[in-house]
């Protein structure tokens, strides 16, 4: 697990939840929307985001996210096997 923490809050909402057990279950788009939806939500408490682009924003967040997920689980079938393997999770689950 990294430990690094950047100023991209977007990446370290990624990382805390790539290494987080409650989102054992998710599969990929499940945890590239709670990643988008913890980012937005920060964004809209700073008064960040105009409320006439959330959708275009959500819509580029989700491309983004889904990138740094597969190049972080590269070499694993699947997000699943990624935290498998990395200690995350039991292979049970």
């Amino acid at each position: 697990m990294s430990k690094l923490k950047v100023d991209d809050q977007l990446y370290n909402i990624f990382e805390d939840l790539l290494f987080t057990v409650h989102v054992d279950d998710h599969n990929e788009d499940e945890f590239v929307s709670e990643v988008v939806d913890k980012y937005l939500g920060q964004l809209k408490k700073l008064g960040q985001l105009p409320g006439q682009f959330i959708d275009d924003v959500r819509e580029d967040l989700a491309s983004e996210v889904y990138d740094m997920l597969l190049k972080k689980i590269y070499g694993h079938f699947n997000l699943h096997q990624f935290r498998i393997s990395n200690g995350i999770t039991k292979p049970n689950s």
